[in-house]
């Protein structure tokens, strides 16, 4: 058996008539025609009979949609630039586009917080010092200034060379301080004797007075032009003091202090001062304090006043 280009020699001429046209089995079984469908459409079938229907395109239509379903393919537009695609339930396709963290930081030191739940939000970085701080449950933190309890280093003084005094000048008043100074004394020479503190550069006003033990020695001074709060005589031995200040403006200056000397070598005890002092001024607030020794040069380099505070 042979074909001469037609699979279906018997009449066949009379079925077929437009170019694109098929032939199919109608009800009882006989060839027919089925003319060509409509462009763009796809030959698909009804469960009976085969069928011309429109091609399911994709519904995309612009750069970066993507395509969704429900019940029916349809067209999820491109959403705003670092925006992120969520999944959600609640959407009639779902999915959503929605704020990442990209989106939401903007500027450096930001940082990403829940203003409800999933729901991104961005807090600003402080200024310089603050700190983050919590402003209780379902409220948003906030960065703010550091409390006033914070300590802050106010200035120091550390000696490069041999000398007789050492002063933390101009800094910012706070109303508590604590002035630590540590006296490396020099290896021969004058030695390091009668520290004591200077307020605003009031030295011979006799605005100051005193009350300390040394050694389970009490000894008492009123009417001094400086304070002194260390007992015994000089020595080549190193000296660390710590001093604490009221520094309130209408206020005299209370101030509570210890020092110690070292010793030679650990077969001998250190020796301590204690003592309570004041500065009689209530119009200021110290600014300034100088520590000195009654040894000229006497304090060795890398001896260091150092000046804390706090409000």
């Amino acid at each position: 058996m042979s074909f001469s280009g037609n699979q279906y020699p018997n009449f066949a001429d009379k079925v077929i008539t437009t170019r694109g046209d098929i032939i199919r089995g109608d009800s009882s079984g006989d060839r027919e025609r089925y003319g060509i469908g409509a462009a763009n459409t796809v030959l698909t079938s009804d469960g009976t009979d085969p069928d011309w229907a429109a091609a399911a395109l994709a519904p995309t239509t612009t750069k970066g949609d993507i395509s969704g379903y429900s019940t029916t393919q349809a067209r999820i537009p491109i959403s705003t630039n670092n925006y992120s695609l969520l999944a959600d339930s609640a959407q009639a396709l779902g999915l959503k586009w929605a704020a990442s963290s990209t989106s939401t930081l903007t500027t450096t030191g930001d940082l990403l917080a829940a203003s409800a739940a999933n729901v991104l939000t961005r807090i600003a970085g402080g200024a310089s010092g603050e700190i983050l701080t919590g402003n209780g449950a379902g409220v948003l933190p906030t960065f703010q200034a550091a409390s006033g309890a914070a300590i802050t280093v106010l200035g120091r003084d550390t000696l490069v060379s041999h000398a007789t005094s050492m002063e933390v000048a101009s800094f910012t008043a706070k109303r508590y301080l604590q002035i630590l100074t540590n006296v490396v004394p020099r290896t021969s020479g004058a030695v390091p004797d009668d520290l004591s503190y200077a307020f605003n550069g009031d030295n011979s006003s006799g605005n100051y007075s005193r009350r300390d033990i040394f050694n389970d020695s009490e000894t008492t001074a009123v009417d001094q032009n400086i304070l002194r709060i260390e007992g015994g005589s000089g020595t080549l031995i190193p000296r660390f003091a710590s001093l604490w200040v009221v520094n309130i403006a209408d206020q005299q200056k209370l101030c509570f202090g210890t020092s110690m000397r070292g010793a030679v070598d650990a077969s001998t005890a250190p020796q301590n001062s204690t003592g309570a002092g004041l500065w009689d001024n209530e119009a200021d607030q110290i600014t300034t304090v100088t520590y000195s020794s009654a040894g000229t040069n006497s304090m060795a380099p890398d001896s260091e006043l150092l000046v804390l505070g706090w409000d």
